[in-house]
């Protein structure tokens, strides 16, 4: 039947018949859309905050701020409701969230003071009253303009979030995932003495492994640039007829495996308790040195 029709329309306008184009699903327009990165230093969060607050975009910003502090994806952060008050107007200390948009996981998130300044900013610029709301009213309600009364939509606020970066002269590109991509990347800079960092990031944003979160967070990138940054440096000093310094290895820097580690620390408390009572230097330097060779020993 469809050959049939398309021969007659064919004959009647010379042309073949242009089948009608399928609607494209939010995954299938995601799939073409660029990569959105994060933001990696305060000026350009600050300027975008500014931006909301400037051009009276007052549910952007408290949804762009609560983004970066929950780290949620967008759909989940649109979908946040009032119930962080209780019915007597007291503040909850943790977000709950029974079912994560793709997970389908129970998360509970510290409600942080920038979130409840956030809140308190948001209540003052459009005189809104959370404690007097329905506990059960979205956060993300539009309580002005053409649309009020409805939820503020994931593609609008991905387009405010995009004429905000381009405002702000925001380089790299930005999106509905920037803010949770952001949370990671500074969560991770805000400790980087924590060998466990990448493992509790990882856990909180729900990855599968610590190496799908350093890549999402943008630290994968970050270090092949460095990396890459150094090659060519050292390139640069060839090119001038430099002599170039390999750098040596690290000597500080050791490789203990767990039992033998805990025999070192054994004889070392052992050794603290026989000489408690000892005033003398020496004989703690040579039960320090002592637990020393023990390590080269090891190491050997």
């Amino acid at each position: 039947m469809l050959q049939n029709l398309n021969n007659y329309y064919k004959q009647t306008y010379g042309a073949d018949l242009r089948p009608v184009p399928k609607k494209k699903s939010r995954k299938d327009v995601a799939k073409t859309r660029k990569k959105s990165y994060n933001l990696n230093n305060g000026t350009d969060i600050k300027a975008i905050m500014d931006y909301f607050l400037d051009n009276g975009k007052y549910i952007h910003y408290l949804i762009f701020v609560m983004g970066l502090n929950f780290g949620r994806r967008i759909g989940d952060t649109l979908n946040f409701k009032w119930n962080m008050f209780y019915k007597d107007g007291q503040k909850r200390k943790y977000l709950h969230l029974n079912n994560e948009e793709k997970t389908g996981k129970e998360k509970d998130i510290l409600i942080n003071d920038a979130v409840w300044k956030a809140i308190e900013v948001y209540c003052a610029k459009t005189g809104c009253n959370p404690i007097d709301t329905n506990k059960d009213d979205f956060v993300a309600l539009q309580l002005s303009g053409t649309h009020k009364g409805k939820i503020l939509s994931y593609e609008a606020y991905r387009l405010a979030l995009k004429a905000a970066g381009k405002a702000c002269n925001i380089e790299q590109n930005i999106g509905s995932h920037t803010t949770r991509k952001t949370m990671g990347y500074f969560a991770k800079k805000l400790h980087p003495t924590d060998e466990f960092s990448t493992s509790i990031i990882s856990g909180f944003l729900n990855h599968s492994s610590e190496s799908v979160t350093r890549n999402y967070i943008g630290l994968s990138q970050e270090m092949e640039d460095e990396y890459v940054s150094d090659m060519g440096d050292m390139m640069l000093s060839l090119m001038e007829g430099k002599e170039i310094a390999m750098p040596e290895r690290a000597t500080d820097l050791v490789t203990i495996e767990y039992d033998d580690l805990r025999q070192v620390v054994q004889l070392a408390y052992q050794c603290g308790r026989e000489s408690a009572s000892e005033t003398g230097l020496q004989r703690h330097l040579d039960n320090i040195n002592c637990a020393m060779e023990m390590i080269r020993d090891v190491m050997k």
